[in-house]
Parts: C-alpha cells; structure tokens; sequence
C-alpha cells in the first residue's frame, strides 16, 4: 500500500430494510478487506444497530434520532389523538389570535433553539469518532438528492460528515454514488461544497455525473458503475423447487401516497392492475410467480395489493418463498427462468446474477442500467408500459434466455474490472510506481477510459 489506511469508515443511508442499499455496503466491507485485512472497518449509517447485526461491523448513526424499523402506518388526525381538553384549550387559544401567534412564534424558537443544541451535541459526538479514522468513504447509492427531507437531510448530512472528516485529516471518498432531484438552490449549494471537499467522486451512471457538473461542481466527475456489482455473492439455493418454471415479479409502491414523493392514487392502481395481469398472463402460460421485495419495509405492501388484484383462481400458483435478508433474495432470483423488476437493485441483482430480466423503469437511471448491460431492448417505461407490449417480450426473454445470458455474462467482467480497479485507485494498490503521484490524490480513469472500458476495450486504470 502507498499510505496507512488504519482505520476506515463506511457512510451510507441504510438500514431501512432495502436489501440493495446492504448490498452495496457488503460490497464495499468485501473488498475493503480482501485488500486492507488489517485495516479496522466502522460504518455511518441510519441504523446501527441493524448495520452492527447485519455486517459485524461497529456502527454509528449518522443523523439525530432513531429509525423506525416498522413499516409506517397510517394514523388518525392529532387532534383526535389528543385528550379532548387539550384540543378545546387549543381552540380557545386559536380564538385569541395574538395571543395564540405569541405562543406559536415562541414555541416554534424555543424548539429551533433545543434543535440546534441537539445537533451540535450531536456533531461533537460524531467528531469523536471520525477523528481517528484516515479515510472516509461515501457509498454509493442515491445519497445525492434531497427531494427526500429538502436541503436539510442528505445534502447537510454529507456535507456535515465531509467537513468533519476533511477538518480530521481524513480522506473523503465518493464511490459510484447516484444523484438527483437536486431542485432547491441550498441542497446544490450544500452538494458544491460536498464534493469540493472530497478527494475522489465518482458516479454510478452519467446521469448522475451530469447532474453534478450542471449544478456547477468542478473537477474530475467519474462514470464506474454501481458497487454493487463488485459483490461477492452468496451461493445459496432453494432445497425445493416447483415443477413448474418460474417468473419472478419485483413490484414497488410506485406513486403509493404513503411512500413515494410524488403521488397519484390513480397511477399506483393501474401500476398494480398491470402487475397482477403480468403475473396472470405468467400463470395462464405454466409458470410459477413468486413476487418478492427487495425493500423489506415497503414492498410487501404492494405485494399484497398486487395478490388482492389477482382473480381467486390464480393465487395458489404464487410461490411463497421469504425473503429476509440478501442470501435469501439471491436464492429466489438464481431460481428464476427470468425477473421482471421494478426496484432499481432488483434488476441489478438480476443481472449480477446472470438472470434475463424485464426492467420496468421509473428513473432514467434503470435504463442506463439496462444499456450497460446491452439489454434496454428489454425496457418499459413503469409509468405508461402497456399490457399488450408485455406477451412478446415476455415470449422473447423465455426464448432467447440463454442468449441474454451470455451478453450479459459478456459485460460483468468488465464492469467488475472497473470497480477493482477504482477500489485500487482509492486504496493506493497496485498502480505502478509512475502512477504513484495519481494515487496519492485518488488519481482516478479519466472518463474517456471509463467508457472505452465499458465498450469492451482493453487496458488498465490510470
């Protein structure tokens, strides 16, 4: 190694059940220690508990408070909630209208006060524990973005986390991250500042990267592929399969309005009314369904509004395999003829795992994805996709499944390539003593590379 990398630490947004976001941090730990074994590894996460169990690593909370690892639910107004004094002395309040604005304006400083206390609290905390590490890595996901909680989730945490690193003298790493919406003028302002601070950024596709140079961050931007796929996955299969063949269907709460951003009672129903004619159309023609979540907390939901859409007689042919963890996910997809998936890492665990799959695709980000692995001709648009486009290509994957699956075991080998070789990059290993000066500041591929690279081409990392 060109430096000591004693200690180590992990950022990530996870520990809310997905399954794909763990994947990324198992990757990461993987590699981390097949090329550091003597580096101490710690983890940043939204629950470190979870994190701690689940990747034997000591773990942090990387924000205030604690996450809920229940499902949400739907609630009752607060006012029905409330003991029924308390709403009419809030009425009456309400009546006095500069008495009662007094009271709000002074409670609302009050809290803000206690808020910001708690925070700095907080970052001394924090602080404690960066301070001894020598490099800190952001990984991957879609952890640039703050069309979830505004300016003041995503973009302050990283920027929070980056200071305190670079003010430590750690090293900042931003590896194969995903980025966007990014619409308020202080989330991109605290997203220039972010990067500016890091030693190394790179993207997991160039829709990301784009994104980043349009809102005005300078430097070198990077395109390699998602961590993900730099997993080393479990081998673990079913004990017992059906007779018949099986689908699996990766569903989402897409335009749910307890859980997406955006949304449309009207298009979540005819996203599941097409899901379960999807399954129907499975079953009509001798296969087996299995539907399976790849976001524990959120996808059994619409699982379940998917099976109640299915008419009685179909039911019984879905399979009821659990999914609890990610050895669990990768046994169910290894037994899959093909996938149609919804969810991002559901079909980038598809496609690690050599499986044709159907990409319903709500992001650009899924169909770059799919061009990646030269297989966007198997794409819809999740939003709009009509039911009688889904028989030929469902036809088409079942006929040329073993074709896909040598184009696509074609392109992993590169793409891992790409991944090694960024690991490499960041850790200081194996570059040449006349690539010492590069390493030394993360000297990445440039970007021209990365593409030849994905395009088949030959060659090193520089």
């Amino acid at each position: 190694m060109l430096r000591s990398l004693n200690r180590i630490g992990i950022l990530g947004h996870v520990g809310t059940g997905n399954l794909g976001d763990e994947a990324i941090i198992t990757a990461v730990i993987q590699n981390l220690r097949r090329r550091c074994p003597e580096s101490e590894i710690c983890a940043f996460t939204s629950n470190p508990e979870d994190t701690q169990e689940r990747h034997r690593v000591p773990a942090f909370p990387l924000r205030r408070g604690r996450i809920d690892s229940r499902v949400a639910q739907q609630t009752t107004t607060a006012d029905s909630s409330r003991p029924k004094a308390v709403s009419r002395f809030k009425s009456s309040l309400k009546r006095a209208r500069p008495l009662y604005r007094i009271l709000k304006a002074t409670r609302d400083c009050a809290s803000m006060t206690v808020g910001v206390l708690q925070e700095l609290a907080f970052i001394a905390t924090s602080y404690r524990y960066v301070k001894h590490l020598d490099l800190l890595i952001i990984a991957g996901s879609h952890q640039l973005n703050d069309f979830v909680g505004g300016a003041w989730a995503f973009p302050y945490t990283l920027l929070k986390w980056t200071l305190m690193a670079r003010l430590a003298g750690a090293r900042v790493a931003f590896l194969s991250v995903g980025a966007g919406p990014v619409s308020s003028r202080l989330g991109k302002q605290f997203i220039r500042w972010t990067l500016a601070l890091a030693c190394y950024r790179s993207f997991r596709d160039e829709r990301s990267r784009d994104l980043v140079s349009e809102i005005g961050s300078e430097g070198k931007n990077l395109f390699v592929p998602d961590l993900a796929f730099s997993l080393s996955a479990p081998e673990k299969h079913l004990s017992r399969l059906p007779s018949q063949p099986v689908i699996g269907i990766n569903p989402l709460p897409f335009f749910d309005s307890w859980y997406w951003y955006k949304s449309d009672d009207q298009l979540y129903r005819q996203y599941v009314r097409k899901i379960a004619s999807a399954a129907e159309l499975a079953i009509d023609n001798g296969y087996a369904v299995w539907l399976f979540p790849t976001q524990l907390r959120a996808d059994p939901l619409v699982i379940e509004d998917v099976r109640r859409g299915m008419s009685e007689r179909y039911r019984h042919h879905l399979l009821n395999w659990p999914v609890q963890n990610f050895e669990d996910l990768v046994a169910g997809i290894s037994a899959c003829r093909f996938v149609i998936a919804t969810r991002y890492h559901g079909i980038l665990v598809s496609l690690l795992l050599k499986t044709p799959v159907l990409a319903l695709a709500y992001h650009g980000k899924s169909k770059d994805l799919m061009r990646l692995l030269d297989q966007d001709k198997y794409v819809l648009d999740a939003a709009c996709w009509d039911l009688e486009s889904l028989p030929d290509l469902f036809f088409q994957l079942d006929r040329q499944r073993r074709q896909i699956t040598e184009q696509i075991a074609l392109r992993l080998p590169t793409i891992r390539g790409m991944l090694a070789a960024q690991y490499d990059a960041v850790l200081g290993q194996t570059l040449p003593q006349s690539e010492s000066s590069a390493a030394e500041t993360f000297g990445p591929p440039s970007e021209d590379r990365s593409i030849q690279m994905i395009s088949g081409a030959e060659g090193a990392i520089k």
